[in-house]
Order: C-alpha cells, then sequence, then structure tokens
C-alpha cells in the first residue's frame, strides 16, 4: 500500500514521491527529468546518486540501491545489487542488468522480502526499485567519471573510520624504515622455518598490487621444498581480499569468474592449474604481460540474432603468483620472474621437522608478533597511503645494466623498478622529502634492498636456467671422473640421497651431467657434460648505480673510482667542476659537492682556481693497470 507521507531527501527537503497519471507511484523515479518536469528538479535527482569505491549508490529517504562489483561479461553488464531500507539488507543478488527477465525478477524478491518485512512505507520502495530504476543505475556506473558523481558522505565517513582503524592497529609500521625486517622477524615468529628471503620477496609481490604495474613470481623446486608455505607465509601479512586464491577448474574458469581482479594478487597454487595453450591461456599471459585479462568470445546476439564478437575483460592491474616443481611453459616463463627454492643441504628440511616435533610435543613458542597489525598495515596502504613513486636513478640503473643482456630484460627491467617501487613504497609512508605531486621518491637503498631478494632469479636467468645449487652439484665431479653414483655425489655434498637425485636429474635434462648407465637399474654413471654457463654480474650494485646516477663515485678506492679516474685522465691535467659536471652530464653543484669529497679523502688534488686533479699514485695505479691489460692481450 502506498504510502503518502512527505519523504526527506539527503539535504532534509521534504518532497513527494513521484506519481503517474493514475495517481499511483511513478515506476521511473531514478530517470531523468522529463519535459514535463522543471529544471529545478535535476539536481534533486542527481543529489541522489553517489559515487562509492565499488560502485554508485541511490541514496534517498532512507532508501539505499548499491551497484559494485561491475563486470562486462559476454551477456551484458554484470553487477552486484544490494538494497537496503534504513540500515537493513532486503536484498543482495548478482544479475545481468541488461536481461530484463533477470530485473523483473530482482525487483520482484526485492518487493517480496520487503512486505514479508512489514516496511511501513512500502510503496516508496515499489516507485525507486524497478526495472528501470536498474537500467538508469547500470547506466550511471558506466558514466560515473562524465558525471562527476559526489562521493556518498556515508560511504565517506565509514571509508575514513576504517583508515583511522587501520592506521591505529598499525601503529608504527607505518612510518618504518625497516619494515622489511619486521617483515621477516613476523613470517619468521608467525612459524615459518625456511630462507626468509622467498618469503619476504613473495610479500613485497603481494604488495606491489597496489602499484600500476605488479610484479609477478613464480617458486620452483622441487617437491616439498616449501614453495607453498613461503606463499601462505607471506598471505598472512595481507589481508584475504587482496587476494584471489585460483585451485584446479577448467582452463576458463578465471575468466567468467565474477570475482574483481584490479589491484589484487591471483595466485595459483600450482602452476599446472594454469592453461597450456589456447585462448585461456592467452588470457592469462595477457594477465601476467600487461597486468590485464582480455579474452574475446563469439555468442549468439539475442537482438539481432547474428554471432558478434565479444570482450571479456577483467581490469588491472593484477599480479600473479604460483608454484612449480618444474620449468614453466616458455611463454609464461618469460612473463614471470623464477625464484629457486632450495633445500639449503638439508638444513630447512631439519628446521621444518624440528618446528611440527615442537608443535606436536606442545613446546610451540607464544608468538609475541602482531600479524594482525600487518594486516592493518595493508590496508591502510590499500586506502590512505601514498602510492606514487619516482625512481630518480632509473636512466643511471638501466645503463649500468650488463652489456650482454637477454632480449627478456626489456619485460624483467620493469619488474626491478616496481621492486625498488613497493620497497620504497612500504619504507617511506613518513618520507618528509616529497616530490612536487607530494610522491614518494625512492632511494638507492632501496634499490639495494630489492637487488637483493631479487638477486637469485636474475642469476638464474643469466645461468641458462642454472640455479647455484645445481652449478654446486655438477662442480662436484671433475672432469676427468666418469663413473660417479649418485649416493657417492650425495655424500660429497652432504645431503640426502634423494635430494641429490632430484639436482641430477635437472642437471641431466640441462645437459651439464650425463648418466652412462640410464634406465638400466643399476646405479647410475655420472659424467661431466656440455661446460657450465659463466657466471656474470646480473644485477649492478648500488655503487655502479650511483657512479652512474651522480656521475662522480663515493670517496673509496674501489673499482668504481678507478673508472672514474681513467676517465678524468683522459680528459686534461686538470679540470674544474663545471668541466667535469659537462662530460658527466650531471648538475654542476651535484658533482662539485662530489669533487669536493673525493678531495677531502685524498684522491683528488685541488689546485689553483678550484681545478681538481689526480694523486700521482693514482695516476701510476692507472699505468700498472694498463700495463696488465696489454700483458694479458699480448
Amino acid at each position: 500500500m502506498a504510502s503518502n507521507d512527505a519523504v526527506t531527501g539527503p539535504h532534509g527537503v521534504g518532497h513527494e514521491p513521484a506519481r503517474g497519471a493514475a495517481g499511483r507511484a511513478d515506476p521511473t523515479a531514478l530517470e531523468a527529468p522529463t519535459a514535463r518536469r522543471d529544471a529545478a528538479a535535476a539536481p534533486q535527482r542527481a543529489s541522489c546518486l553517489f559515487l562509492t569505491s565499488t560502485g554508485v549508490r541511490f541514496a534517498r529517504g532512507g532508501l539505499v540501491i548499491d551497484v559494485e562489483a561491475v563486470d562486462r561479461p559476454p551477456y551484458g553488464q554484470s553487477a552486484l545489487v544490494s538494497v537496503h531500507w534504513r540500515g537493513w539488507l532486503c536484498y543482495r543478488r548478482r544479475l545481468n542488468l541488461d536481461d530484463p527477465g533477470q530485473r523483473a525478477r530482482f525487483v520482484k524478491n526485492v518487493l517480496l522480502s520487503c512486505r514479508q518485512a512489514g516496511i511501513t512505507r512500502f510503496g516508496f520502495v515499489a516507485a525507486c526499485v524497478t526495472p528501470a530504476a536498474l537500467i538508469r543505475l547500470g547506466q550511471a556506473y558506466q558514466d560515473r567519471r562524465r558525471m562527476h558523481l559526489p562521493v556518498d558522505p556515508v560511504a565517506a565517513k565509514a571509508r575514513r573510520a576504517t583508515v583511522t582503524a587501520a592506521a591505529r592497529r598499525a601503529g608504527a609500521l607505518r612510518r618504518d624504515p625497516d619494515i622489511l625486517a619486521r617483515v621477516a622477524a613476523a613470517i619468521q615468529a608467525n612459524g615459518y622455518a625456511g630462507n626468509v628471503t622467498p618469503a619476504v620477496l613473495a610479500y613485497v609481490a603481494l604488495t606491489s598490487r597496489l602499484l600500476e604495474r605488479p610484479i609477478n613470481l613464480a617458486f620452483v623446486g622441487e617437491s616439498s621444498a616449501g614453495k607453498n608455505a613461503i606463499l601462505d607465509a607471506a598471505r598472512a601479512l595481507v589481508p584475504p581480499e587482496a587476494v584471489y586464491m585460483f585451485s584446479a577448474g577448467s582452463p576458463r574458469a578465471l575468466l567468467y569468474t565474477p570475482e574483481a581482479l584490479q589491484h589484487r594478487v591471483v595466485i595459483f597454487k600450482e602452476a599446472d592449474s594454469i592453461p597450456d595453450d589456447g585462448p585461456a591461456a592467452s588470457a592469462v599471459r595477457a594477465l601476467a604481460q600487461d597486468n590485464e585479462m582480455r579474452y574475446e568470445v563469439t555468442m549468439l546476439s539475442a537482438t539481432s540474432g547474428k554471432f558478434e564478437t565479444q570482450t571479456i575483460t577483467k581490469k588491472g592491474p593484477t599480479g600473479l603468483l604460483t608454484t612449480s616443481t618444474c620449468a614453466l611453459a616458455h611463454q609464461l616463463n618469460t612473463r614471470v620472474l623464477v625464484m629457486p627454492v632450495a633445500d639449503d643441504e638439508g638444513t630447512t628440511t631439519r628446521k621444518v621437522i624440528l618446528a611440527k616435533g615442537k608443535e606436536a610435543a606442545g613446546r610451540t613458542p607464544r608468538r609475541t608478533t602482531d600479524i594482525e597489525a600487518f594486516v592493518a598495515f595493508q590496508r591502510w596502504l590499500t586506502l590512505a597511503g601514498e602510492r606514487r613513486v619516482v625512481v630518480p636513478f632509473g636512466a643511471a640503473l638501466a645503463q649500468a645494466m650488463p652489456k650482454a643482456l637477454e632480449l627478456r630484460m626489456r619485460r624483467d627491467f620493469l619488474k626491478i623498478l616496481s621492486c625498488v617501487q613497493t620497497i620504497a613504497l612500504l619504507r617511506r609512508q613518513g618520507q618528509r622529502q616529497r616530490g612536487p605531486s607530494r610522491e614518494i621518491i625512492a632511494t638507492l637503498e632501496d634499490y639495494e634492498f630489492a637487488r637483493e631478494l631479487l638477486l637469485p632469479c636474475f642469476d638464474t636467468v643469466a645461468a641458462g636456467s642454472i640455479s647455484a645449487v645445481i652449478r654446486e652439484t655438477v662442480e662436484a665431479i671433475r672432469y676427468d671422473e666418469n663413473d660417479v653414483s649418485v649416493s657417492g655425489l650425495a655424500e660429497r655434498l652432504g645431503i640426502s640421497r634423494q635430494l641429490a637425485w632430484w639436482r641430477v636429474r635437472k642437471a641431466i635434462k640441462g645437459g651439464w651431467l650425463a648418466d652412462d648407465a640410464p634406465g638400466s637399474g643399476k646405479p647410475a654413471r655420472l659424467r661431466r657434460g656440455k661446460p657450465l654457463p659463466k657466471r656474470s654480474q646480473t644485477l649492478p650494485d648500488a655503487g655502479r648505480v650511483q657512479a652512474a646516477f651522480l656521475g662522480v663515485p663515493d670517496a673509496v678506492p674501489n673499482l668504481y673510482y678507478f673508472e672514474f679516474a681513467e676517465k678524468a685522465a683522459a680528459w686534461s691535467d686538470d679540470f674544474s667542476a663545471a668541466e667535469c659536471a659537462v662530460r658527466v652530464k650531471r648538475d654542476v653543484r651535484v658533482v662539485r659537492a662530489r669533487l669536493e669529497r673525493l678531495f677531502k679523502n685524498g684522491l683528488l688534488v685541488r689546485k689553483r682556481w678550484r681545478r681538481y686533479a689526480l694523486p700521482v699514485w693514482v695516476r701510476e695505479r692507472l699505468r700498472e693497470m694498463q700495463e696488465q691489460e696489454s700483458g694479458r692481450g699480448g
């Protein structure tokens, strides 16, 4: 039964519900004002629509309709629609806003729920919750940026309360420059017994979901090496809503899931769950490369009766984490960073079984680390943290990279920058010195942390997918040996025979070892195969990046100083700060300060008119180095 009471709008202005010619409530109350309505009514209608963090909201007279988690599957615009009356949830369901049947059923169920609840102003609810209103809300969501909708004050208040609670719960973590050490300690205190570096890297990758280009990782190691334990240890420190877990399913299951993936990380517990070929595999690779999933499908249109191509888009950015016991497929391998997971000669296994034994004996130490504080810190980062990070030494880092680069470095270099940005985002939320737009400025110290975490990944790539433990296993066999058994090799390495077999199989597959008695049921007869790839520096250290970034190295007589001295000796007998700044293409004030530091540490000599020269002992050292180089060349 329709109510004749006045309706109080969001601004406290009383007005009657819109009514049709028959005196009934107008079912198009959310539609734009018609020509019969005066222009003054338009702002009043627009004031009922608000922008929320997940979609749009209609709020009027105690009635709230939320449209959120909107997606565009092949059949139309799908959204999660919730109807509340004065704080009470009347009905919630995901439906296709473009399907007339689903719209009608949704309205019917809402009204049935309200009638059963005995809402006194049932007529007002019936006037607002209509199929036409759902269409209007769907259009408002699509045009939300062009319409410049205001933020819902109720949602804004709730968001501020959430931010305040998260900030209070996170405490000092928000401004702790040693946050990575705190994360490592929390992971270990939470029961993780393995090498903490891969777990911290996984935590950094999970945090990178807040950037425009997250880090994609794959942890590769033998069965029971602790790969999933690494993911679980890092995942315990982030909110559940930041992660989407994908287990076994059909190849296209991820494409049709109603879950929103923006600023989230998709975790495939096993790489076997990732499709190897076909359109679904292309979509997952697009997720790993472009951080957005797009999938085109041909469907029969209900309106035209013809087949039309429609695109499923899972908006990003979205990160990807997975684990595997074997090398990834080539197409996926070039789009993720591979982190090798080794057993460290059985020490990790010993720690794990010891921890499990203590737990079974009831001697598990009481955990003193507040895990919820880390979760609250991540929530605060999501809602109120500064996400924009500038890497001022990015070009210098690119220049300092090794000259012999593979093509995949075009993609991997972006992952290095993302890792630096994520670490700066974690460590420098309390940084006072900011950029012109208050963005965070990364430092070389952030790069040092990133390099320490990423070095195993890039060493594996540079070594032709051979990890340090496989190299150690191969080098344990001399070139003059041709009948080494697996048991003997395990004894040399001090590891179990099972672990030695896993390493040997990897080495044989790579061609670095050969078995002269394969499949004969007899003990293996191992010998060296093709030569191992040469060791090379994959990521430049911070000193080299600093020298490339500032143009003048630190006041330490190391390799980078002598490289600078060799260049300076070729310029002239002496030089000014301005001349040096022109040579190294850097700001003269920065160059002068760096030259003065070299002078104070005895690595430069200052002459008249503030000109600098190399000391005699440096010139003699350069001459010796040139003679040694010419001797090796001869």
